[in-house]
């Protein structure tokens, strides 16, 4: 199975981070910073430490002149707790101006994303007052069922685009909160967790409110891959 690529560079002003859940157990980040030792940055103590930044790389957006879709800190968490509010103003802010370009965010950790990015719109909200970042996707890892939590967050933070990342996927998930109901996308633990949308008399969630404009699905790739199934892919 050929794997379809979703970004057309990498943008890594910041690196590392450390395992959280079942999805980093063959982490690609971490054995390519072992790679790296010494080298770029990397430092020979401990390469995958957390917030890390390359300052060599903070102009990188700048000198992209041709529109692509930027995969943000590929090598570690933008929003692991080791990389300072000041440093993610200075990332968004690089991104904000540059809006030819798309930025793609992927996170295990929506809930410090959830918590910052009000404060980030605020400290840089530009004239035209806009509810969130135009050209970046925010988007979580789903890798398990145990993990789908994540999503409900991703629902909670303001976002022009939102997706999901079901890679690696360890096992097969349960989808049915994304069948229709009455046409409309529902949820059903909104109760839960608090999504609602406040036009909804009924208090369900509208298709306005709550979705994810696009999704990966795939395998754990590389040395110890655990096992897949690719209906699992298809289900989702």
């Amino acid at each position: 199975m050929t794997k379809a690529k979703w970004w057309d560079v990498t943008w890594n002003y910041v690196s590392g981070c450390h395992p959280i859940s079942d999805g980093c157990k063959n982490c690609y980040a971490q054995r390519m910073s072992k790679r790296l030792v010494g080298r770029f940055g990397y430092p020979k103590d401990d390469p995958f430490r957390p917030g890390i930044t390359h300052d060599t790389a903070e102009m990188k957006p700048f000198l992209w002149t041709k529109p692509r879709r930027i995969f943000v800190c590929s090598m570690g968490d933008l929003f692991h707790d080791a990389v300072s509010y000041e440093t993610l103003k200075c990332i968004f802010n690089i991104m904000r101006m540059n809006l030819r370009h798309r930025f793609i965010i992927l996170t295990k950790r929506p809930k410090r994303m959830r918590e910052v990015i009000p404060y980030l719109l605020n400290d840089l909200r530009t004239f035209t007052g806009q509810e969130y970042f135009t050209n970046i996707d925010l988007g979580v890892t789903v890798e398990n069922n145990n993990e789908m939590w994540r999503i409900a967050e991703l629902f909670h933070t303001p976002a022009a685009i939102r997706f999901a990342c079901f890679e690696p996927l360890l096992e097969f998930i349960d989808t049915s909160f994304f069948e229709g109901l009455d046409g409309r996308s529902y949820w059903p633990f909104a109760g839960l967790w608090g999504i609602k949308d406040p036009a909804a008399e009924d208090g369900l969630v509208s298709d306005e409110f709550v979705k994810l404009d696009w999704v990966i699905a795939g395998p754990e790739t590389g040395s110890g891959k655990r096992p897949y199934d690719l209906e699992w892919s298809k289900r989702i």
